[in-house]
């Protein structure tokens, strides 16, 4: 059974004791650069986060996690007895401090409310970063340097994915870790290249405030600024996936409002640059890309999936008869679909009228 916030996240909300919590400033989402949306605590609680018997969840299309709901949980770590999100305002500066742009994309930036049960700190999966709020308030300077990166995860995942090899090759032996025993996913967390990727973007791409510390995770490895030529890979990353990436994928839908169907259209397009795997998948007779069109609620609920498997480069059209997994009539309102093509994504704002 799930009921929608209620005195459970009242009482999260007066446990917070955070003046900025309440503000009208922080109250509704931003998105202070191209390509990312930044979703406030307060409305992180007010969409995000339901009271269902097992407790509060932390719901949204990147995935849903069981919430901490009591800073006595965490043991001896309990600080000033309170959570504290980090701020609205930080976490929007740091975002615009950056000297990588991230149009193109649909990144997510959750504050959250109070932390999850199976990741206490910050992380990021999919398109979605996680900010986790601290039991002390958090420095403006601890503010920029997680939120960079952790957006540096994001940039790893969306230009160099862990399928392709040839990147990652490079990557590795221009940063000398080309030892896949030493590095790897299961060392030690300063030694796991999705870190040392993260660690340079920071350090190469956040503002000066997020390079308070002067020094990266990994002390055994030369600063990534001493060495043009990592500057220059992770732009020419960049570069070379925008331009094959700006013809994957586009979505529309007609009619739209809609009352009781309508038509969805997306297009994958043939890639180009220098990606020649996503080439080749692409062309007439390949394997085609893994594809997913699905629908969500305007809080970030999973509908409705209307479309999962390989497809080829082509035209496509899917109907969608606003109703649910189960068949129900959906209420009118905002609903969001969202198309996966490989490891680009595109969203597309769906109206259901009465």
């Amino acid at each position: 059974m799930e009921r929608r916030n209620g005195a459970a996240l009242a009482f999260l909300a007066a446990a917070l004791g955070t003046l900025f919590f309440f503000a009208a400033r922080a109250a509704a989402s931003t998105s202070p650069v191209a390509g990312v949306t930044v979703y406030p605590a307060p409305e992180v609680l007010s969409r995000f986060v339901f009271h269902t018997d097992h407790g509060l969840v932390f719901r949204c299309p990147e995935g849903e996690w069981e919430l901490v709901e009591d800073v006595a949980d965490l043991g001896a770590n309990r600080g000033d007895g309170s959570f504290h999100p980090m701020n609205t305002v930080d976490v929007e500066d740091a975002l615009r401090g950056l000297g990588f742009p991230l149009d193109g994309q649909d990144f997510h930036v959750y504050i959250l409310p109070c932390p999850r049960k199976s990741e206490l700190g910050s992380s990021s999966s999919g398109h979605g970063v996680f900010l986790s709020p601290g039991v002390r308030d958090y420095g403006s300077d601890e503010v920029h340097f997680v939120t960079s990166h952790e957006t540096g995860h994001l940039v790893q995942a969306a230009w160099m994915p862990d399928g392709d090899q040839a990147l990652w090759a490079r990557y590795r032996q221009m940063r000398g870790i080309t030892d896949t025993q030493v590095y790897c996913a299961t060392a030690s967390h300063q030694d796991r290249p999705h870190e040392i990727f993260a660690e340079d973007f920071r350090f190469l791409f956040g503002d000066s405030r997020s390079r308070y510390t002067g020094v990266i995770e990994n002390p055994a490895l030369e600063r990534p600024d001493t060495r043009p030529a990592i500057r220059q890979f992770f732009l020419a990353l960049r570069a070379d996936r925008a331009q094959t990436r700006a013809r994957l994928t586009a979505l529309a839908n007609q009619p739209n409002p809609f009352v009781s169907s309508t038509m969805l259209t997306f297009t994958i397009g043939m890639a180009s640059g220098t990606d020649a795997a996503a080439a080749a998948a692409l062309s007439e007779g390949g394997v085609g890309v893994p594809v997913a069109l699905e629908v969500y609620s305007a809080d970030g609920r999973l509908v409705r999936k209307l479309l999962e498997g390989q497809q080829v480069a082509g035209e496509f059209q899917v109907q969608f008869d606003g109703r649910d997994a189960g068949g129900s009539r959906l209420r009118a309102g905002v609903y969001f679909a969202r198309l996966r093509a490989g490891n680009s994504i595109t969203t597309r704002k769906l109206v259901l009228a009465q």
